[in-house]
Parts: structure tokens; sequence; C-alpha cells
């Protein structure tokens, strides 16, 4: 009777935890995944695979990833969810710090709701669980990774008590960013005390922040979070989007020169007019 009482209560713990995290290693996931059957977690466009996964000291830890089109990696995404939901959680560091580049986070009583944008260090983990698990993926795939990535971290507590948390982390690189040739820290281009100096790291900061805030706004969305909580993401949406076709991009600026140069030759040439050449030329550069 004892035996069967264990395998009972084991079978209804491992029944409880797929309940709250339904996916396993190997699955493909785009759009949106759906965690506790109700909390629901938007991803960027694009499909994604599971590639680690999780439970220890009451968390579900998993993480996702896609890579570009030249198989060096574009999205590394972290989310987190508690296994229960009976405790008022206490706010991640990440809520509290002032050394962010971006940090709009609301820390209420017995609530929160975080969300910040900065850079880390690829470095591998030396642990044996969660990170463990992710770097031993990472060895053993030969995954490409960039030295710094950008990232957001979004964390909310939700109404009845359970802990959900985002990370994503994006490579700049394969959005046109120069790799940055400092790789520590506090010494990075990204960092929040030298991105001035550096425009291509800051603009692309700044459009993270707007990229991040769509993800914010969708979640916001897919959770029906309360105004009073919502951080108000829509204030930092702009047009700003990642740029997953650089190489495009470049062609369509040397043709823009190519055509630039044929115009002034035919302005040389005496076969259009001084009126004519600006007319063409100002379209063009429209």
């Amino acid at each position: 009777l004892l035996g069967i009482l264990v395998l009972g209560l084991l079978w209804c713990n491992i029944s409880f935890a797929a309940k709250v995290n339904p996916y396993n290693l190997g699955d493909i996931v785009e759009n949106e995944i759906t965690l506790g059957k109700k909390y629901k977690i938007p991803l960027p466009p694009g499909k994604f695979r599971v590639v680690a996964v999780n439970l220890k000291q009451g968390f579900h830890d998993m993480m996702l990833y896609q890579p570009d089109k030249n198989g060096v990696t574009r999205w590394q995404i972290q989310v987190w969810i508690s296994q229960k939901a009976d405790y008022w959680w206490n706010p991640a560091k990440f809520c509290k710090r002032k050394d962010l580049y971006f940090n709009n986070s609301k820390i209420a009583n017995r609530k929160h709701h975080c969300w910040v944008v900065n850079h880390t260090r690829s470095n591998l983990s030396t642990g044996k669980a969660f990170w463990g698990k992710v770097r031993d993926w990472i060895i053993a795939e030969k995954i490409l990774q960039p030295d710094i990535y950008v990232y957001s971290n979004h964390e909310y507590q939700t109404k009845d008590k359970r802990l959900i948390g985002m990370g994503y982390f994006y490579n700049p690189e394969v959005d046109g960013v120069p790799a940055p040739k400092n790789t520590e820290w506090d010494t990075s281009e990204y960092h929040m005390s030298k991105v001035h100096k550096y425009p291509e790291h800051e603009a692309f900061l700044k459009k993270y922040i707007s990229i991040s805030a769509s993800l914010v706004k969708r979640f916001n969305e897919l959770n029906k979070v309360k105004e009073s909580m919502s951080l108000n993401p829509t204030q930092y949406i702009t047009q700003a989007s990642i740029n997953t076709e650089k190489k495009e991009t470049t062609k369509s600026s040397e043709d823009i020169i190519s055509k630039l140069k044929s115009l002034k030759d035919l302005l040389d040439a005496g076969a259009i007019t001084q009126e004519e050449f600006k007319k063409a030329k100002k379209k063009l550069l429209n």
C-alpha cells in the first residue's frame, strides 16, 4: 500500500509538472508558447526549437533557439515559470539594477512587473542544472555565438501568484552591427557609460527597446495584464524592425549609387538638363 501511495504521488507530481510545461526537447514552436495551460509567452517571428528544459527548486526553465540562414545564432530565449501558484514572489535582482541601459520596472505591494534592456557576455556556464544543459547543448551542436548579446529580461507576477519570466537574447551581428572589439561586460561598446561613443551600437540598443516593447505589449494582451501594471510599452514602440536581410540592403544601396553615377554621366553628356537631374536624383533618393 505504501508503495502504491508513493507511486501515486510521484505520478501526480509528474503529471502536474507536464501540465505546467508541456514542451519537450526538440519541439518546434512559433508565434507563442503556453505554460500552465493559460499563460502565453510571445515569440519573435520564425520557428524556434526547444533545446533545454529543467525543473529545479520549484521552477520550470526552458531555452528556445533560432539560427539565421547561415546557421549563426539569431535568438536564444529563456523562459521560466513557477511550478506552484501560492506565493507572493520577490522581484528578480535585475528589476532593481541601476547599471542597465534601460529599466522600466514597477514594484508594488505583493506584485511586480519588470522589463530591462542591456548587453551580456555569451560565457558558457559552469553549473550543472539548467545552464549546464544549455552549455552542453551549445558544445555538442557547435553553436556559433557572438561574444556579446543584446537582451531584454521581462518578469511578471500574475494575479494568482504565478511568477513568469522571459529573457530574449539577440545577436546584433546578424543585423549588421559591427562585432564589439571589447568583449568584457564593463568595457564593451554596448556598456551604458560608453555606448554614446559608438553610434551604431547605440542605435541598435534604441531599436531593440522598440522590438522588446512590442513583445511586452503582446504579453500584456495575451495575458490580460491590467493597465496599471502594463509598463505602458506602446510609448517605446517605433517603426524600428530587426533587419534580417543585410546582404539585400547592401545590394540595394549599391544599386542607388550606380544609378546616381549614371544620372551624372547623362548630365555631363548633355542628355538631360540640370533641372531634370535634380528631379531624378530626388526621386531616386526618396
